[in-house]
């Protein structure tokens, strides 16, 4: 059922003035949106990424925004990771310089990458993020030693507000249902055709790309990558940020396939050379038809009540579920909600605490 064909890398050994710690890509089907440590990039899927550009051109839709202000908090926090585009907004995974914040998720409005609001993961390490497409559910993971996926239920408030109440574990298995254990996981990208999760792990022997249903954390598939990861002591090739775009029609020049991966050579004077690399898979094309031994890899957004608010008149108070105060609510006074939007609604006021930004009283 699931067959592959490497075609190659476009750009390939290439230097082009933003290839230095690479990190991320995602596309919203016009665009490509590119992560570096600490910028992120916009260019239009007709641009030609082997040209070598250093700032933005908004007059050729070039963009770019630099990690910084309160987002960057004096540089506590200073690696973006692997990306994902969703509903006119672009989702960048944030990580502090130590363990001793947790990992933030930004949100910048795709049209001009304005930074618009972020909020927390629940750990430290936050190397990716991928958005389920139907259900909106946002995915993460650790670094290491990685047997069980983050699931979020991603929430957009107002249109303005970020809100990434965690939901559940998604366990990994191998295809015999054994439980599996990743490692240097870089990056992850939903395909919006076929709901299958594409992983990156940074190891050459079980690593590459992992394909994984979301429905069943089984693994379905595993591409390997032909790279080199260490010379002597240093990390020499890696494996960065992946995303899902059927683009056999020609539009992105030098660029073919449906599954496409960033690698880049940290070893050698200069910037970090680039390889884009893309994957033929048909699966993933449009012109093929689903097979039906694919099965279902469809997920519901989990009934699950991430608010209760206090509904005597005096009070009139939602919270997380996780705050204290919510805990001293009187059972006869308790009301739950599944969405955040839904409580202020119904005219109930955020938690001074755990929901400030919805504190208007």
């Amino acid at each position: 059922m699931f067959k592959y064909n490497y075609l190659g890398n476009y750009p390939n050994d290439r230097e082009n003035g933003w290839s230095e710690e690479l990190q991320g890509v995602c596309s919203d089907g016009q665009n490509w949106y590119f992560t570096q440590r600490n910028k992120l990039w916009k260019f239009p899927l007709t641009y030609d990424l082997n040209k070598k550009i250093k700032k933005a051109d908004p007059e050729q839709g070039i963009l770019m925004t630099p990690l910084e202000g309160y987002l960057a908090m004096k540089g506590a926090y200073n690696h973006m990771g692997d990306l994902d585009y969703y509903n006119g907004f672009v989702f960048v995974p944030v990580e502090p310089a130590n363990n001793m914040f947790r990992a933030r998720v930004a949100m910048y409005r795709a049209e001009t990458l304005e930074l618009v609001s972020y909020n927390y993961l629940n750990s430290p390490k936050g190397p990716w993020c991928a958005i389920e497409p139907r259900s909106g559910l946002l995915f993460s993971s650790a670094f290491y030693d990685v047997d069980c996926l983050q699931v979020y239920a991603l929430e957009i408030v107002n249109g303005q507000y970020l809100i990434t109440p965690f939901s559940h574990n998604l366990f990994l298995y191998d295809e015999k249902g054994n439980p599996l254990k990743l490692q240097r996981l870089q990056g992850g990208a939903f395909s919006r055709r076929t709901g299958l999760l594409y992983l990156v792990s940074d190891t050459d022997s079980n690593g590459g790309i992992i394909v994984i249903n979301p429905a069943t954390g089984k693994r379905v598939s595993r591409i390997p990558v032909d790279y080199d990861p260490t010379l002597l002591d240093y990390t020499r090739e890696e494996l960065e940020g992946i995303t899902i775009l059927d683009l056999d029609d020609g539009i992105a020049p030098g660029v073919k396939g449906q599954v496409h991966l960033v690698m880049i050579d940290n070893v050698g004077s200069g910037d970090d050379d680039l390889y884009f690399k893309h994957y033929s898979v048909p699966l993933e094309s449009e012109k093929e038809p689903l097979p039906p031994e694919l099965g279902s890899t469809e997920i519901a957004r989990p009934d699950k009540k991430m608010y209760v608010a206090n509904q005597s008149p005096s009070k009139m108070e939602v919270h997380s579920v996780n705050c204290n105060r919510a805990k001293n609510i009187a059972p006869a006074n308790q009301i739950e909600f599944s969405s955040l939007q839904e409580a202020l609604d119904q005219g109930y006021d955020g938690c001074y605490y755990c929901l400030r930004p919805f504190h208007t009283r």
